[in-house]
């Protein structure tokens, strides 16, 4: 029976829509199902959880088969709830799952023994079984037909969700005692020198970078992911979807109970919960803003990295509220968005090196959200990621580049000053002339640097020749390669499409920045630019259309002359784009904008 059954889980996990099928006028599932539920209720707790997990399989079908004997199928379920296996409890939380989204309406007898059972299984102490409770409660969020049913229960499952948001101090201790002193950060290492997530992964293909085992060493602490990030994540799903309901629960357990609690693992729990009902609590969580950013900024300063890192991720979730302060009166600026400024501006220096990615995210968001009322303060961030550079490792290095690049975004042509200059750009060419051509880590330093080139405009003149250059050495690489693959595809691996977007953008970016001034260096490009451009516009990757689109359009309007010799192959390759039914909305406005340009 062992390997029946094992043969059958594999069979249906990959074929049930086939087995569902009508066969010589019979259908498999008739003859499956009956014996699929005797065994729901089988001596054994090994078949009774294989049995569970095959009739799981069919249910999202809604098949005829399976509506046939569907009553006889919850009723075989619903006689497992007290089965205390570990095996059959983690596949019946799965299958509630499963039959809520499916079946909601044919489920409500049984809402309430299904409610009681998700909140004990989320504090069962197989983390697979709390895990299935976690999916079911995202799955229950978006079925507004019981919200109105659930309304009691959420301050228990609040709770449920709380404990499961705190690291096991046994699992904490471990970290620790595996940590060396090696692995912080000082302050006296600090070299003075004149970024839904949530973000981008990337894996370095051509060497290795001798830092990189450094820069992981702190990413054991906060690796436990599953339960503890799945319950959050729950957390935010309900807490959009119950509103003040849920929030009222949350904030009453939280400023009563959690977050003045003696364990800081207990507080930095709460900390979190905060921080995932942001977005859904919004409207209940503001009237205690006004204590709780206080009470933020002092756990910034907390002795345990982890409750500094989580902070700085809460505050930044509160962004927008932030910036409502700055607009309202001199006051809201003083008391609330400039002591959190500054307060992340500091953890950019943590001796903790998940802080200071975790401060260097929440400015990224800061930098968003305050748009241009950023300006204010660019000397303060400038003088701060200039001092991170020195003491950055890889890892947080690419997140420090993505919130130059937004502070580029927000503060446009503000950030074209010398002394900005002085302080954002040696470190960047710095390490641009570090990388080589085929190091993944120069894609995200392209991204960063082409924000900074529109904004800095005849700013970045003094840097422009060798970054232009290599653009265009890099589309023209990229482009060589392909065509060698095109005719030989077997022979080696393609080349990666990133890279000639990101040199596509960033030759925009210098264009639009120094307009008109352009055109003696885009002339004499070695090779020259607009061919390759001619080439790109037949690229089969939309990406790659729009942005060439977009390079030609912003080189119709500085140096229209460069372009009329090639206008006939622009437009062929426009007009083919157009027709081509697989390009996206934004491929073909970026063409209709070349265009319209051109005119």
């Amino acid at each position: 029976m062992k390997i029946a059954l094992d043969t059958l889980v594999i069979i249906c996990e990959d074929t049930a829509r086939e087995i569902d099928q009508e066969i010589n006028s019979i259908r498999p599932l008739n003859f499956m199902l009956p014996k699929l539920v005797g065994l729901v209720s089988n001596p054994n707790p090994k078949w009774r959880a294989k049995a569970i997990h095959i009739i799981r399989q069919f249910i999202s079908l809604q098949s005829l088969s399976f509506l046939q004997q569907f009553d006889t199928v919850l009723m075989a379920l619903y006689s497992r709830i007290s089965d205390r296996d570990t095996h059959v409890r983690q596949e019946l939380g799965p299958a509630f799952a499963f039959l809520w989204q499916t079946f909601p309406e044919r489920l409500k007898v049984y809402l309430y023994p299904t409610i009681e059972y998700m909140i004990e299984a989320m504090m069962d102490q197989d983390e697979t079984v709390a895990l299935g409770a976690c999916d079911f409660w995202i799955e229950y969020a978006h079925i507004h037909l019981y919200h109105n049913e659930l309304v009691p229960y959420l301050p228990r499952l609040v709770n449920c969700l709380l404990k499961r948001m705190i690291y096991s101090e046994e699992w904490v201790q471990d970290v620790y005692t595996n940590r060396t002193e090696s692995q912080y950060y000082h302050s006296e290492n600090l070299i003075e020198s004149p970024r839904d997530y949530l973000e981008f992964e990337l894996h370095n293909t051509d060497g290795e970078h001798e830092e990189d085992d450094e820069d992981f060493d702190d990413d054991e602490f906060y690796s436990q992911i599953s339960l503890r990030e799945t319950s959050a994540g729950t957390l935010e799903v309900l807490s959009i979807a119950f509103g003040i309901k849920l929030v009222s629960a949350l904030l009453n357990q939280l400023l009563n109970h959690t977050l003045c609690d003696q364990n800081w693992l207990v507080r930095e729990s709460g900390i979190l919960a905060l921080g995932a009902a942001a977005e859904g609590g919004i409207e209940v969580i503001s009237r205690y803003l006004n204590h709780l950013i206080p009470y933020l900024l002092n756990s910034l300063e907390d002795p345990q990295p982890l409750i500094r890192a989580t902070s700085c991720w809460v505050i930044s979730r509160f962004s927008k509220w932030l910036v409502i302060q700055y607009d309202t009166n001199k006051e809201g600026r003083e008391v609330y968005f400039e002591p959190v400024l500054s307060a992340l501006l500091n953890r950019l220096l943590d001796e903790n090196k998940q802080v200071q990615l975790s401060a260097c995210t929440a400015i990224t968001t800061m930098e968003e959200s305050a748009s241009q009322r950023i300006v204010s303060y660019i000397y303060s961030i400038l003088l701060q990621t200039n001092r991170a550079f020195a003491l950055y490792h890889r890892k947080n290095r690419l997140i420090l580049y993505d919130a130059l690049g937004t502070l580029a975004d927000s503060a446009k042509s503000a950030l074209n000053n010398a002394t900005y200059i002085h302080l954002l750009m040696p470190p960047l060419i710095t390490k641009w002339n570090e990388l080589a051509d085929n190091d993944t880590d120069l894609y995200p330093l392209l991204e960063c640097l082409s924000p900074i080139t529109a904004a800095l405009g005849p700013g970045f003149k003094p840097f422009v020749e060798p970054v232009l250059s290599r653009c265009v050495q890099l589309i023209s690489n990229t482009l060589q390669l392909q065509a060698c693959i095109d005719d030989f595809p077997e022979s080696m691996d393609p080349p990666n499409v990133k890279f000639l977007i990101a040199a596509l953008d960033l030759l925009s970016g210098i264009v639009r920045g120094l307009g008109p001034s352009v055109r003696p260096l885009i002339s004499k490009t070695n090779p020259p630019l607009i061919p390759l451009l001619t080439a790109c516009i037949h690229d089969p990757v939309s990406e790659v259309l729009q942005s060439a689109f977009m390079l030609i359009g912003d080189i119709a309007v500085a140096c229209f002359d460069l372009l009329e010799p090639f206008v006939p192959d622009i437009l062929e390759g426009l007009i083919h784009a157009i027709e081509d039914t697989e390009c996206t909305t934004s491929v073909v406005s970026e063409e209709w904008d070349w265009l319209g340009q051109s005119m």
